[in-house]
């Protein structure tokens, strides 16, 4: 078990020879130095005081193991568990036995909840997660290929700087997707054997919901298989991986109904005040927005009910989409209205052809039982001025899409937002 002796000065009298697993100082580096000196300056304090507390043996088992962060030899550092326990001994008097464990475990899977629950992207889950089964799985390295599609991962990350560059279409990894119990393999790949590793124990994980399959990796730097404990830890992990995965998987999929149309799918309205206030608070420039209203919708629904209105709804979103070019945006308003960003504008023949591709989106008649509706498209554009803002630019192309109501519809006007 490692451990350290110190007199009541903090002073190292004994170290364990199992010390140097821990903190990576051999015991005779140790001994003779002051325990402070390998504790990080803003941690000191912290230290001083707890070992205060441990000041006679009716309190031995009262005290709770605390955590500092350590010094290690190569000037980096790795969060220990201090447990403390007072001893007394005939020659040198009082003295503290301090027992150490590591404790990057138990940090770096504090940091992944945290960033699970923030809903943090997958990647940065799955990086937490692989440092905190590196060290509880005794592994050099662990990584996960996530998100197999058939053909290929669609990303991969690591307990290592440059794990993300792994190969996504070919590998162990894939080969593991084939495997229902833990697949051992040599390591070939030169970065993974860059870290010390000889031996890959590989896994499918299977998430819930149908959702794709992904692979735990762990790298050792030992050829030996598996073990019984192993195995367990190995299984739990796998949880943990499917933890993640289902989880950032949810928080997207509540993350898109909440911007989103849940009908058609564009954006919905608060997403779109949100974009186009962004696109104005970084200075783009010849931006135009377009404000888009269904002429006779309302027969459609009267005639032939609120499902078929749906379905000419998803319809129209599809013939407005195909009239945008790459990075502007189209988002549902309301009921049947439907704003449009548009972005390099550069003068007004631009944006008045990109708004008749708007109308054009209602020129073909839709298809209905026993026949066909004709339902047009009003559009209403203004372009923006510096010190414009996402208010005033959607109501002035409200209003100009009132226009071309009232001059009969299937028709687009503009005008400058004031």
């Amino acid at each position: 078990m490692p451990f350290v002796v110190i007199d009541p000065r903090g002073m190292v009298v004994h170290a364990s020879t199992s010390i140097s697993l821990v903190v990576g100082w051999a015991p005779e580096r140790i001994i003779g130095r002051n325990m402070v000196d390998f504790i990080e300056p803003g941690a000191a304090e912290l230290a001083l005081a707890a070992l205060g507390e441990i000041d006679s043996l009716d309190r031995m088992d009262s005290a709770l193991p605390i955590v500092f962060p350590v010094t290690l030899p190569d000037g980096g550092s790795r969060h220990i568990e201090v447990a403390a326990m007072p001893l007394f001994d005939a020659e040198a008097g009082a003295l503290i036995a301090l027992r150490l464990r590591s404790w990057e475990a138990e940090r770096h899977m504090s940091q992944f909840v945290r960033a699970m629950v923030a809903g943090e992207p997958l990647a940065m889950d799955l990086e937490r997660l692989t440092r905190s089964l590196s060290a509880s799985l005794e592994g050099v390295g662990v990584s996960v290929h996530h998100g197999f599609d058939g053909t290929s991962f669609h990303g991969a990350a690591g307990s290592w700087a440059g794990a993300e560059a792994l190969p996504l279409a070919t590998g162990p990894w894939v080969e593991a997707l084939e495997h229902d119990d833990i697949l051992q393999i040599p390591v070939d790949d030169e970065g993974i054997a860059a870290m010390g590793a000889v031996t890959g124990w590989l896994k499918r994980v299977q998430p819930r919901s149908g959702l794709p399959p992904a692979v735990l990796s762990v790298w050792r730097d030992r050829p030996d298989a598996p073990f019984l404990g192993h195995r367990q830890a190995f299984a739990q992990a796998c949880d943990f991986v499917e933890l993640a995965i289902v989880r950032s998987a949810e928080h997207d999929r509540l993350v898109h109904l909440a911007r989103h149309d849940p009908l058609t799918g564009v954006a919905n309205r608060a997403t779109f005040r949100d974009l186009l206030g962004s696109a104005l608070a970084r200075g783009e420039r010849d931006l135009a927005v377009g404000f888009c209203d269904l002429d006779d919708f309302k027969d459609v629904n009267d005639r032939h009910g609120h499902r078929l209105g749906d379905d000419l709804l998803i319809e129209v979103v599809a013939r407005l989409r195909r009239g945008l070019r790459a990075g502007d945006e189209i988002a549902r308003i309301g009921g049947d209205e439907f704003a449009v960003l548009w972005r390099n504008i550069p003068d007004a023949e631009t944006v008045q052809a990109a708004a008749a591709r708007l109308v054009a989106a209602g020129d073909e008649p839709f298809p209905v039982p026993g026949g066909a509706m004709h339902v047009g498209v009003s559009v209403g554009v203004a372009l923006a001025r510096p010190g414009d803002t996402a208010e005033t630019l959607l109501a002035a192309a409200d209003l100009t899409m009132y226009e071309s109501k009232k001059a009969g519809g299937r028709r687009a006007t503009m005008r400058v937002a004031s």
